[in-house]
């Protein structure tokens, strides 16, 4: 609970609209945020929304505050097996992106949280965060994900990959990705 990073990558996967399953609405955005000493998952959101510190904010109040919560807003039961919850971290390490912002200053200081900005292009700094988007976004949902997108060449290869196969809504990508971060 001392330190936690933050940071958002584009989902390996295609969904598909809730409205109209006909409809391939396109890739999401995943927000983690890993607490960096226990490598815990201890908030996440999806979205179709770019990068922003509009959508940076859920992902900090799935974090901040108690796991039913945020199940109650994707409607799925989520939890995160810590105890006890996860609350308000010390410092948090973002990236320059949606982060680097007078906002997100702002709600550090009054929130409570020392904002530690990494430099860009430097992924080898916030190692857990870019692993466990690897393993728990990416890795995980390969082998029987329909609409997946395989970035690693050998199994990009073994899989014939078509937009229109996807079958995932938004809520069940996030249901998905709630059960691997039980499971993780």
């Amino acid at each position: 609970g001392y330190r936690y990073m933050a940071d958002a990558t584009r989902g390996n996967v295609y969904l598909r609209s809730s409205i109209n399953l006909a409809w391939i609405i396109g890739r999401p955005i995943v927000y983690l945020l890993v607490d960096v000493w226990s490598t815990a998952v201890v908030g996440f959101h999806v979205c179709l929304e770019g990068p922003s510190w509009a959508t940076a904010q859920v992902a900090l109040y799935t974090a901040f505050s108690a796991p039913e919560i945020s199940g109650q807003v994707w409607g799925i039961s989520y939890a995160t097996g810590l105890c006890p919850n996860p609350t308000v971290c010390y410092e948090l390490y973002v990236d320059r992106r949606e982060f680097f912002t007078d906002r997100a200053r702002n709600a550090a200081a009054s929130i409570g949280w020392k904002h530690c900005i990494l430099p860009s292009a430097r992924a080898d700094l916030k190692g857990w965060g870019e692993v466990l988007h690897r393993i728990v976004e990416k890795d995980a949902f390969y082998p029987f994900v329909p609409g997946a997108i395989n970035a690693r060449r050998k199994e990009y290869q073994l899989r014939t990959f078509n937009p229109s196969s996807a079958v995932l809504t938004l809520k069940q990508y996030a249901e998905l990705l709630a059960l691997e971060i039980e499971h993780y």
